[in-house]
């Protein structure tokens, strides 16, 4: 395997040596998960959509450690998920869902 080039390395630095970019790179993939199931809605869809929220939420609180606040806030936001983006068939604003968590 070749060495990393200096922007490889400072990208694998900046998004996988601390809980801020292990956690920014596990929202930047559900997004492109949500992103590519987008282009064909249907149930089978708004299913995986939901299970790939739950899952990154669930990835996110252990980084976090256990017990922690996001733990106990992800069936509530899983809940606001179905009401704001499923429920409404709102597949255009599931992206920007996933933004407003990470800030």
């Amino acid at each position: 395997m070749p060495p990393l080039t200096d922007l490889q390395f400072i990208d694998a630095v900046n998004n996988f040596c601390d809980l801020k970019g292990l956690v920014g790179e596990i929202i930047h993939r559900m997004q492109g998960d949500f992103r590519a199931l987008g282009s064909s809605p249907n149930e089978a869809v708004w299913t995986m959509l939901k299970s790939k929220l739950e899952s990154g939420l669930k990835e996110i609180a252990n980084f976090l450690g256990t017990p922690t606040a996001l733990g106990f806030k992800i069936p509530d936001i899983i809940r606001r998920f179905q009401a704001d983006i499923i429920d409404r068939k709102n597949l255009n604003d599931a992206d920007n869902f996933i933004a407003r968590m990470e800030a």
